[in-house]
């Protein structure tokens, strides 16, 4: 659960995933109810900017999320926590969701951030430390 909120903490002041503004649409509750998966992420670390794949388990994996959308407003979200030892879990929290336009705002624990829908996809800044504890920013991608 901390990875969440770390997470989330760092994507507060987030507006955007693309550099276009004009191709975000309005979502639905119908659209939006249902698991989105990550899927790719544009990642910016030591000053390279690269779009990868990811899954739960290959590189990338601590970037990966899903979020599980129920169609009473909560939603369950699924990360990768690392424990004071250094051993991965993989958790989850619930919490709940509100929509705005293209923006659906999740919260966890008081800690609110936005996903953009654009193009069919949710996407999500996410901060981070890779394997060698070098920082990592990247744009998350999500889809059902």
């Amino acid at each position: 659960m901390y990875i969440m909120l770390v997470m989330l903490a760092s994507v507060l002041s987030f507006t955007s995933c693309s550099n276009d503004d004009n191709n975000n649409g309005t979502i639905t509750t119908s659209t939006l109810i249902g698991k989105w998966y990550s899927y790719k992420a544009t990642v910016y670390a030591q000053n390279k900017n690269t779009t990868v794949s990811i899954n739960k388990t290959g590189n990338y994996s601590q970037m990966y999320i899903e979020m599980d959308f129920k169609d009473d407003s909560k939603v369950i979200g699924y990360s990768w926590e690392v424990d004071k030892n250094g051993i991965s879990k993989w958790v989850s929290e619930t919490g709940h969701y509100t929509i705005n336009g293209s923006a659906v705002n999740v919260t966890f624990d008081g800690e609110t951030a936005s996903l953009m829908y654009e193009n069919n996809s949710l996407c999500i800044r996410i901060d981070t430390k890779d394997e060698n504890n070098n920082n990592i920013t990247g744009y998350v991608y999500l889809k059902k």
